[in-house]
This record gives C-alpha cells, structure tokens and sequence, in this order.
C-alpha cells in the first residue's frame, strides 16, 4: 500500500452515489463553497480528475454533486467546522498507508454516527476473537477498542467476517491491513479509486463501477494565495 488521503464530504447519502450519477456543478459552484469554509486562503486554478488528486501537496481540491460537495487536500487545511443541514452527514477519510493509519467516520445524517480508527499501535481486548486473527504475541489480544463505533457498513462486514486477514506467516499485529480497508472505505463512500482493495462480494463489482464512473469526473483545484 502506497496511498494517502484526507477527505471530507458533506452530503445527504452517501457521497459516491451522487458522485457517479449526477453532474459535477461547475467551478462557480466549486469556488463558493472553498470560499464560505476557507475565505481568500485559496484560489481556483485548474481541474483534475477525481481519481488523480494530490492529498500531499498544498493544493485544495473540491466538487459538487447536487446534495453533495466532496473535500480534498491535507488534514491541517481541512480541519475546519462544516455546517450541515438538518438530515445531512459529514464523511470523513484519512488514510495514511506508510504508518498503517486508518480513520473512518461519519458525523450526522442517515449514516452517523460511526468512528472506526485503526493502526499498528491499536489497543486490543483480552479474550474476544475476531474471525480468522491470531495475533503473533502471547498476550491473547483480540479486538481493536480505540475507535470502533456504529453499526457496520457494508463493506465493512467482509473484514469482520476474516477475509481480510494477512497471511500467518507474515505476523502482521492486525486483523487486516488498515490500508486495505481505507481503500475500500474511499471507493465505497467516496466513490474514489486511490488505491485497489483486494476484491469481496462487494467490492468487487464496485470496483468496475468505480472505473467506469469516474473515468471522466472532474475536480476543481484550488492553490494557496501564499
């Protein structure tokens, strides 16, 4: 795993289903929205595609979709306070492969709360299995507790069953690899192929979707005024 990523989605559903079926509002409307969050910090610049955004520079990028504007850049310049309408949600990715960092949540709307956070420091209770883990220590350490919050979402479920477990051999301290399931979490609730999961029964066709979804979807890019 090689990828990074720090998003933010304010939608009504979930972002990817807008995403895909809806047409990309346009610059004016891309601008008014970095305007009302970040004020003159930024100015738009270009376009990208939606699948080649640069989550490490210091570019913003950002889009919308009718009921939903997707967030893209570092996690210092997006941590900022978004308002949402009574009945929408706040979608939030960071994923951070070369530390093995996941944080998936979802604030408000039909889909909050959930929390899930996950890296190779993750606390584990005693005793409570978890499907197809043996940890490669002697202190029976099981679950993942720091952050662990709602009801499953869909593509969630195949990694609680164990059927993303890494190879014994590899002594991997984690039930799956936290790259792994941000990548997962990024086409399914974003609707954004950065980095290839390893297929299920549902990301396998969502995968193919995706490719086709978003091979012409444009994003709008913003550059720091300096």
């Amino acid at each position: 795993m090689g990828y990074s990523c720090c998003l933010y989605a304010i939608s009504d559903g979930i972002p990817r289903e807008a995403i895909w079926t809806q047409p990309e509002a346009g610059p004016e409307r891309a601008n008014q929205f970095v305007q009302y969050y970040f004020k003159d910090k930024f100015v738009l610049a270009g376009e990208d595609s939606i699948n080649h955004i640069d989550c490490r520079g210091p570019e913003l990028y950002c889009g919308s979709w009718g009921n939903t504007v997707l967030f893209s850049g570092d996690i210092d310049t997006l941590d900022v306070d978004y308002d949402m309408p009574e009945g929408f949600g706040l979608w939030y990715l960071q994923l951070e492969s070369v530390v093995d960092y996941v944080n998936f949540r979802v604030e408000g709307g039909p889909y909050g709360p959930r929390d899930f956070e996950m890296d190779c420091e993750t606390t584990w209770l005693e005793g409570v299995d978890w499907p197809g883990f043996s940890p490669p220590r002697e202190d029976n350490r099981r679950l993942p507790v720091g952050k662990n919050k709602g009801k499953p979402l869909e593509f969630k479920l195949s990694y609680l069953r164990g059927e993303h477990a890494l190879p014994p051999e590899e002594e991997y301290p984690l039930p799956f690899h936290p790259g792994e399931y941000g990548a997962a979490a990024s086409i399914w609730a974003f609707g954004i192929e950065g980095e290839t999961p390893t297929g299920d029964a549902v990301m396998t066709p969502l995968i193919e979707q995706c490719r086709a979804a978003t091979e012409h979807v444009k994003v709008h890019r913003f550059e720091n005024r300096g």
